[in-house]
């Protein structure tokens, strides 16, 4: 599924953003047209966590939100707090969360997941899920969009 800013939801929809779907059109994700875009690896995480189900869980770079949002959709956790570094996926992320009718089980925060320590206490989650850069800082080539810079190889973290 595909939707456009000229779509059924009129005004939800940003500039070059699009609406697509996950777990066969379970799932709805507001996303960069161009740019880094959720794949497969997320569906296949937010399916191996959720066969253990969690009451709270963390989604620790968030992105649109696909792992939280199918997380939640599967029964895997009862609630979710995703953090990402980025505040344009964290605002895509929050508006997919209001069109799946998530919004009060899926929270979202813009975080340096280096920082998390000082405002998240040991133990507060049952469960924790990344879908982290596959890749060191140093290799490969850079991507030119600076989301797919800094979502793909491990430039904010290691």
């Amino acid at each position: 599924m595909t939707a456009g800013p000229e779509g059924s939801l009129p005004g939800f929809f940003g500039p070059g953003e699009t609406g697509d779907s996950a777990l066969g059109g379970t799932v709805r994700l507001v996303q960069p047209q161009k740019g880094y875009r959720f794949g497969v690896d997320a569906v296949l995480l937010a399916r191996f966590a959720a066969e253990r189900p969690a009451a709270r869980a963390l989604d620790l770079g968030c992105g649109c939100g696909a792992v939280t949002l199918c997380l939640l959709a599967l029964g895997g956790a009862r609630e979710v707090l995703g953090i990402d570094i980025q505040e344009q996926m964290v605002d895509r992320a929050r508006r997919g969360a209001r069109w799946n009718g998530l919004e009060e089980r899926a929270r979202f925060e813009v975080a340096d997941l280096r920082e998390l320590g000082r405002s998240i206490a040991p133990q507060s989650f049952d469960l924790v899920v990344s879908n982290p850069p596959y890749r060191p800082a140093a290799s490969g080539r850079t991507s030119p969009d600076p989301a797919c810079a800094l979502a793909r190889p491990a430039v904010a973290g290691s």
